[in-house]
């Protein structure tokens, strides 16, 4: 079972079929088949649930990510798989089997599927339905799973970091003026461009904040994480920023700025692509891939591929008639631009290198930093 959702039998429909079920056990064992198929038409009705037993119904959104109801997604999937899978693995488990109530079946087979999505899978690359569930959909209240340590010294080598705290220092006490359009005043972008990244980007030459992505990212995520905000025409540092920036607090701003940068801001801004929400919502599995395989520079196709393995419906969340190329060409791309470069990279949780290419669309290779392990606890 795909996407980090499990398959119970919902207890609705225990009670809706349980008279029937009660009529057909009362037969004889030669007649037990029939039972095996009841069971098995519950299983391919069922409703998909959270490993948290938050119901999904049919006309919600489909927990996989692809945006479609669960009724004309991951629910039609299972009506296909109705001659095998796991209608006849319930099948094979129930023979022989008797149960005294419809309340000892369904704990049977509840307890069946919780160790079913308790298997690690291939395509998880090793993690099973339930640990991916966590890491899609409560990766900062696992703590068994994953932790955020704060403690990472008052040196943090990111670019995001580095940005962050230029443009406090820039801040001051007296502010920093914004432009009529809201943007940082282009005499400090110029320079910040010049003393960071004029070696990265060596064609750019960004004369307003919006034409230098990383820095008008930063800017925003220490808005929206509310270190800094605009009071009379100038930006000005939060008591809170400065308290922490006096207490070389490092950590605590970096692991702010990342959990505002996945859970609230848009990582399509500013790349004319289609949103693809499945893409932020895997941040951390592109982690737990790097935190695995990390550890040598990989070519950017073999997280793309690891990302399309496990999660192959993403495909849905674009019109292929925007789409340059094909929809997996288009979706690899934007996987690769927005998670391991404007992301990983920019959080220094990832090492990028270009090779010899195409001028603008260069294939990199990816590896893992030291930040990652320290920033990012994986108990997986």
């Amino acid at each position: 079972m795909r996407h980090g959702v499990e398959l119970r039998v919902a207890d609705d429909l225990v009670r809706r079929r349980g008279a029937r079920w009660s009529s057909q056990r009362a037969r004889t064992d030669e007649k037990a088949d029939s039972d095996y198929s009841i069971l098995n038409a519950w299983i391919l009705n069922a409703v998909f649930r959270y490993t948290d037993s938050v119901m999904i119904t049919l006309d919600d959104t489909c927990p996989c990510g692809s945006g479609l109801k669960f009724g004309d997604c991951c629910y039609k999937r299972m009506q296909r798989r109705s001659a095998s899978g796991i209608s006849s693995e319930v099948g094979e488990l129930l023979k022989g089997k008797n149960f005294a109530s419809l309340e000892e079946a369904n704990r049977f087979l509840g307890s069946y599927m919780e160790q079913r999505n308790s298997a690690p899978l291939d395509d998880f690359c090793g993690l099973s339905p339930a640990q991916m569930h966590k890491l899609l959909d409560l990766p900062f209240e696992s703590p068994e799973l994953a932790e955020f340590p704060v403690d990472l010294g008052e040196s943090i080598d990111a670019p995001v970091m580095q940005l962050f705290n230029h443009l406090a220092e820039a801040i001051g006490e007296d502010g920093l003026k914004a432009t009529a359009t809201g943007n940082l005043p282009q005499k400090f972008v110029k320079a910040t461009f010049a003393n960071y990244d004029t070696e990265r980007y060596p064609l750019l030459s960004p004369r307003i904040e919006p034409e230098y992505q990383e820095l008008h990212t930063c800017r925003i995520l220490a808005e929206m994480s509310g270190f800094i905000r605009r009071y009379k025409g100038k930006y000005v540092l939060i008591k809170r920023c400065r308290d922490l920036l006096a207490k070389g607090r490092q950590g605590e701003i970096y692991q702010a700025l990342l959990k505002t940068c996945v859970t609230e801001f848009n990582w399509a801004y500013n790349d004319a692509m289609a949103e693809i929400p499945t893409i932020r919502r895997t941040w951390l599995y592109t982690l737990y891939l790097l935190y695995r395989n990390g550890s040598e520079f990989r070519p950017q196709k073999f997280y793309e591929g690891a990302f399309l393995r496990a999660f192959p419906l993403v495909m849905k969340e674009i019109a292929r008639e925007r789409a340059y190329g094909t929809p997996e060409e288009y979706i690899r791309h934007a996987y690769t631009l927005r998670t391991i470069e404007r992301f990983a990279v920019f959080f220094g949780l990832a090492e990028a290198k270009k090779l010899p290419g195409e001028k603008f669309r260069a294939p990199i290779v990816v590896k893992g930093t030291e930040l990652l392990e320290r920033a990012v606890v994986l108990h997986v």
